[in-house]
């Protein structure tokens, strides 16, 4: 599982980072302005993996990672890690979503009203840890995703306009992999005492599938990973365009100034 976790967290990590590297400003298409919740997302996101890694670490090991004390500190740090990351996209969906589309509007104060509900949730409960995971997913990692995933769908339209199918084709894969992961980390908690958790959780997803949630949630970070990579192909696409263009009107003024 560790190493799952690794891989898990490398993804979001790489997707993230890719997304903040990756030169949009002056782009003419409308994704590049929301892309940098994206990025948080996976940067924060994979962060947390990697917790959870050193989390799985400490337990086998106590003594290598320095102790009780710093095994508790990661389990807490998660408390603002998991939330945080989630909420990204439920911003990124809400901000897509209430902007493309009319009569939207009542959604803006998701991003706020969400984290609230999720931060009572959190404090009135006895097992805060386990809460604080379970309550993150059902009430900001669900919505999230399914936001998110409608979100990159209404982006459609302007690239298949400037006939980037390869484009067209890897936003769709995202937008169906974001659903997907909606439901992987979003309705799979760990087991407890309450519908739904206690039917959907990590021990069904072992019976029935035969493999651990993670390796699932690991898989459709990997795939995310690549669609967003391709899908930041649109940039480069439009700036070597834009430097076509510079190129014919400078060799136009050249072809004028001789005749």
């Amino acid at each position: 599982m560790t190493f799952v976790f690794f891989i898990y967290g490398l993804s979001f990590f790489v997707l993230g980072l890719s997304i903040l590297i990756y030169p949009r400003k002056g782009s003419a298409f409308k994704l590049a302005t929301h892309l940098y919740l994206v990025a948080a997302f996976g940067l924060i996101h994979g962060i947390n993996e990697w917790v959870d890694m050193f989390i799985i670490i400490g337990e086998a090991d106590p003594v290598l990672l320095g102790g009780a004390e710093w095994i508790f500190f990661l389990k807490a740090s998660r408390m603002v890690l998991l939330p945080g990351s989630f909420l990204c996209l439920v911003w990124f969906g809400v901000r897509v979503i209430a902007e493309s589309k009319a009569g939207f509007s009542a959604m803006k104060p998701l991003p706020v009203l969400l984290p609230a509900l999720w931060a009572a949730l959190f404090i009135a409960s006895r097992e805060r840890l386990v809460m604080g995971d379970i309550s993150s997913r059902y009430l900001l990692c669900f919505p999230g995703a399914l936001l998110t995933a409608y979100g990159l769908v209404l982006f459609l339209g302007q690239f298949q306009k400037a006939g980037l199918s390869v484009v067209v084709k890897y936003l769709k894969l995202a937008a169906a992999v974001f659903f997907l992961y909606g439901i992987l980390a979003g309705l799979i908690v760990k087991k407890a005492g309450f519908f739904p958790a206690s039917v959907l959780n990590y021990d069904w997803v072992r019976e029935v599938f035969g493999v651990p949630v993670q390796v699932l949630r690991a898989a459709c970070a990997i795939i995310l990973a690549y669609c967003m990579l391709r899908v930041l192909g649109a940039f480069r696409w439009e700036t070597q365009n834009a430097l076509r263009e510079l190129e014919r009107n400078r060799r136009e003024m050249i072809k004028t100034k001789h005749l």
